[in-house]
């Protein structure tokens, strides 16, 4: 019997869904209508004039008193008003792309809040999910280097690829979906590969995000392509065993055939 590594995932989970999540999105998603506020009354007015939140209504008021004094989303404009930090901007982005690609694990946020996500997105389409600063890092492309990559997948996928929900039977529902692959190129060269139908998978080339590298940066470059094909193994059994829906490419296709 073949004997698994499980790969640490540290921190996790990166992509779990909780209410804070919820709050502190449809939060960010008001400042982006507005552009600044006098208070958080007028932000949570908006919040409830777009209708953006269903269910019992959340302590908003320490939700954005963390997202100044904690997060530092929030920013003073002349001393009068606020508006979005960049790192706000950066988190609303990224938000926005995980409400897109797992819409049922927010159980709080109504259609409209969905669609004014789908609008964020668009405006962010070519960006990376995350502008955290180890995905900031570009690969460094070596002749005979290897590189593990990790791709965002709608939640649709599981509806055309049920074996899935078979081949993770410790899938949790507020988790995405992930791709593992690895690869002789940069993930960045890939990705956009897949997306065009060169060498593709078809689950990315019809599912695929946006690329998350905070996941798998501070593994690349791999040395040998015996190597890459085992961390491509452990590291989708890793976040397996962490609760991710996660199709792994090659390795999964070896297992099939």
């Amino acid at each position: 019997m073949e004997t698994t590594n499980i790969i640490p995932i540290d921190p996790i989970p990166k992509l779990c869904v909780t209410p804070k999540f919820e709050q502190t999105f449809v939060l960010l998603l008001a400042f982006h209508n507005l552009g600044k506020v006098a208070s958080g009354d007028e932000l949570f007015a908006n919040i409830q004039t777009k209708g953006y939140w269903r269910g019992s209504w959340p302590d908003f008021p320490a939700v954005w008193g963390k997202l100044i004094e904690k997060n530092n989303f929030i920013r003073k404009i002349n001393g009068e008003s606020y508006g979005l930090s960049q790192k706000g901007l950066a988190q609303l982005h990224d938000l926005s792309i995980l409400v897109f690609a797992l819409r049922d694990a927010f159980k709080h946020l109504t259609t409209s809040a969905y669609f004014a996500a789908c609008d964020v997105k668009e405006e962010i389409k070519r960006l990376a999910f995350t502008s955290r600063a180890v995905s900031q890092i570009q690969p460094q492309m070596r002749r005979k280097e290897f590189h593990v990559y990790v791709i965002l997948l709608q939640a649709e996928a599981l509806e055309i690829y049920p074996h899935l929900i078979n081949s993770n039977p410790k899938r949790r529902t507020n988790y995405p979906c992930l791709y593992v692959g690895y690869t002789g190129k940069t993930p960045e060269i890939r990705f956009k590969q897949h997306k065009n139908g060169r060498k593709a998978s078809e689950m990315v080339k019809r599912f695929g995000i946006c690329l998350v590298p905070d996941l798998y940066a501070h593994m690349n470059p791999i040395k040998s392509y015996q190597q890459a094909i085992a961390m491509e193994r452990d590291f989708a059994a890793g976040l397996r065993q962490h609760g991710y829906t996660v199709s792994a490419g090659h390795h999964d296709w070896a297992v099939q055939k």
